[in-house]
């Protein structure tokens, strides 16, 4: 493998590892508290249409 190949993949694996921090802090937690706050307000509609 020459050097350019090397830094390259090193490069790529930087990015990578760049994207999976960012959807590991950024990402997931919002996307769990939006679904989180979807599940809850379905869960009360289908309670609150039961008691009617």
């Amino acid at each position: 493998m020459s050097k350019h190949q090397q830094k390259k993949e090193q490069q790529d694996n930087e990015e990578i590892n760049m994207m999976r921090d960012y959807i590991n802090n950024e990402f997931l937690p919002k996307y769990v508290e939006i679904v989180g706050t979807v599940m809850e307000k379905i869960a009360k509609e289908q309670q609150d249409s039961r008691w009617k």
